[in-house]
């Protein structure tokens, strides 16, 4: 299939994913106010942090292998069996003995605390399993299969999320990943089956994918500490999860500004990663940076005009505080937008330490304006978060030019508009 034919599907198919997934914070939103929405966000964000350490990269790396003929999709989803009883063993023990500290840390209670190692679990299964479905099924099952969270738990949270409670939250979100996992597994050995060899063989297969997944874990790891770390911050400083919801609604304007953008960044990379792609992937490269640059111009006025009549009609008034660090958000995306289409480009080209050592750079930044600057706002959160995606930006593109041997302006679609 041709790419714009794959990336024309990406986008329609998981379109409906993420149009439920902003429905679900539209509801959560709705129904327990700035409060619960803060509880939602900080929840999800630390289920996001340890599902990333518990991906390890690995899931990058067996589309990488997949696709280089290192490794069989059959002996993939084997090692994804292995790996997924060695991890649920290790998080019973983390509950077991750290369940108390984690409750504490995190303002959690014991019961969600397993929860929350449930859900990464089913995460971290779902995400390994969709990698090799990405490099072994169709594009449309592919697709469904990474729809499949947001389109589970949209009904989960509209039919039984009711009342004033929201910490029936953590239960669903347990459930509605576990089905998406379940639906993952089923596919891949549907069409690939399971090689469940051990010994000698599966001790060399894992450093195989643990040599190529330490430089995809890096980037996703300092990704995700981030918003852990923010959430936490707010909810601390405030007392109250309210400014977290505050600047968790921020979130969901700009991720709606790089959805798409999440959507495809699969297909580009299976896509640019492939042998003979090298000159055919920096040109189609080019007319994305273009289409980029063009619509980061364009959001600042058009957010402007839009977001706070958008806020109050669509999340309620008691959201209207934070139009201030969605403006923020929206103003940057030009910096976002790039730094979505940066990341496999580079990776295809075999530079998985660009990413890492990028995405190193933006959250120590982040980390330490937050620690040293000590903000109490969304607002002033958000500023953070700007400079610290600037500098990434900086990283990324000074070296995809060295790689290209092109100027500035062509990596962001003008190519007589800057020179080297």
């Amino acid at each position: 299939m041709k790419l714009q034919r794959q990336l024309g599907l990406a986008l329609l198919i998981q379109g409906f994913g993420v149009v439920a997934t902003f429905l679900v914070s539209v509801v959560v939103s709705r129904r327990f106010g700035p409060e619960g929405q803060g509880y939602f966000s900080t929840y999800r964000s630390w289920i996001d942090l340890i599902s990333v350490l518990g991906l390890f990269g690995f899931s990058q790396a067996l589309t990488f292998h997949i696709n280089a003929g290192r490794i069989s999709a059959r002996r993939a989803a084997g090692l994804i069996v292995h790996y997924g009883l060695a991890l649920a063993a290790l998080l019973l023990l983390l509950g077991a003995f750290g369940g108390n500290y984690l409750a504490q840390a995190t303002a959690l209670s014991l019961r969600d605390v397993w929860l929350m190692c449930a859900c990464a679990l089913a995460m971290v299964l779902h995400g390994l399993f969709r990698a090799v479905a990405l490099s072994n099924s169709s594009p449309l099952l592919f697709n469904l299969i990474t729809a499949s969270p947001g389109l589970i738990c949209l009904p989960l949270i509209f039919f039984l999320g009711i009342g004033n409670d929201f910490t029936i939250l953590p239960q669903l979100l347990m459930w509605s990943f576990v089905c998406a996992a379940l639906c993952a597994s089923a596919e891949v050995g549907r069409t690939a089956g399971f090689d469940l060899r051990g010994g000698g063989a599966l001790g060399a297969d894992c450093r195989i994918l643990m040599k190529e997944g330490a430089w995809s874990f890096i980037p996703a790891i300092t990704t995700t500490i981030v918003p852990a770390l923010t959430f936490w911050m707010l909810a601390r400083a405030a007392g109250s999860h309210t400014e977290a919801g505050y600047f968790g609604m921020s979130l969901l304007f700009l991720n709606a500004m790089v959805t798409a953008l999440n959507m495809v960044a699969p297909v580009l990379y299976n896509h640019w990663s492939k042998k003979g792609n090298g000159a055919v992937a920096q040109a189609e490269y080019e007319k994305l940076a273009l289409g980029c640059s063009l619509l980061g111009i364009l959001a600042l006025p058009l957010g402007w005009l839009a977001l706070p009549p958008m806020i109050s009609m669509v999340f309620g008034a008691g959201f209207a505080p934070a139009g201030a660090s969605a403006l923020c958000f929206i103003g940057a995306s030009f910096f976002w937008l790039h730094n979505r289409i940066l990341p496999p480009m580079l990776m295809a080209q075999g530079h998985h330490q660009s990413v890492a050592y990028a995405n190193i750079v933006r959250s120590v930044f982040i980390v330490l304006a937050i620690l040293v600057l000590r903000p109490t706002s969304a607002r002033d959160i958000a500023l953070c978060w700007v400079a610290g995606e600037v500098c990434c930006f900086a990283y990324m593109a000074y070296c995809l030019k060295n790689i290209f041997s092109c100027s500035y302006g062509r990596l962001i679609g003008f190519p007589s508009a800057l020179h080297t």
